[in-house]
């Protein structure tokens, strides 16, 4: 792995996981997250501002708002990314910032008692307006345009390793097993928003404004659909996937079984 991979890792879209099975290829001291709490800029400017000898040792960066820091890191380098279905995202992004009281819309969305229909008329957060577009090229406050699709299809095509989609999470997961070298990649879904209504369940109003400001993101998802559908197309993943899938049912019956023991020890006053 002496390439640099860069994890663009989009809000709402798996990516707690991701970045979980992404620590365990690499050492401590060859990763480098990049955190939006509390403050982006001033991680982005911590990272940059790191001693070169500590820079170089870097293979590996990962957080939200990633996209352009490839020109900080030595040697050559690649993004991967996540997707979700517009939206899907906007929708469970609502629900995580109402449980959340760390997020910074928290209080905001919980004293006003906001509904996800005003949530999303808001436009309170950048999520809410094509941020999977905005991401990709890095742009912060500007609106984007047709112009900028353009362009977050050329930096997926020219930069991009593997853009992987929620809906298809194990096939991406191995592809990009297969392109890194990556050894045990099998996981338990982390920060998973529940307890929220199903898409089927909204009104059809509600989806159509979704829809409506999220015009690019949708165009752009489905790019990266087709794209990868070709991908996937040119291996033979089915075995691989059948072991994965085991793999990661272990995973959480062995979770299980340790979080039921420390219950039944708490209970009976044992450590």
């Amino acid at each position: 792995m002496s390439q640099n991979l860069i994890f663009l890792h989009i809000p709402k879209a798996a990516g707690s996981t991701l970045r979980r099975i992404i620590r365990r290829q690499y050492t401590d001291s060859q990763v480098h997250v990049v955190s939006s709490v509390p403050d982006l800029q001033q991680s982005i400017s911590q990272f940059r501002s790191l001693p070169q000898p500590e820079r170089a040792e870097i293979r590996c960066l990962m957080g939200h708002g990633t996209y352009g820091l490839h020109e900080d890191l030595s040697g050559s380098t690649e993004y991967i990314t996540m997707f979700r279905h517009p939206v899907s995202r906007v929708i469970s992004n609502y629900y995580y910032v109402r449980r959340s009281p760390e997020h910074r819309l928290h209080e905001e969305v919980t004293k006003s008692e906001m509904s996800l229909h005003e949530y999303v008329s808001s436009g309170v957060n950048a999520v809410l307006d094509n941020q999977m577009v905005r991401d990709v090229t890095g742009m912060k406050s500007e609106k984007p345009d047709e112009k900028t699709l353009r362009k977050a299809k050329t930096n997926l095509d020219d930069q991009f390793g593997v853009v992987g989609l929620v809906e298809r999470f194990d096939e991406s997961l191995l592809l990009m097993k297969q392109r890194y070298g990556w050894n045990d990649v099998s996981y338990r879904k982390r920060n998973v928003t529940s307890s929220r209504p199903r898409r089927e369940d909204l009104p059809e109003n509600l989806i159509y404004e979704i829809e409506e400001r999220n015009q690019l993101d949708a165009e752009l998802y489905q790019y990266a659909a087709r794209a990868l559908s070709r991908e996937l197309q040119q291996v033979q993943l089915n075995p691989s996937l059948r072991l994965l899938r085991f793999q990661c049912w272990l995973r959480s019956a062995n979770a299980e079984i340790r979080n039921n023991a420390k219950w039944v020890f708490s209970v009976l006053g044992l450590r």
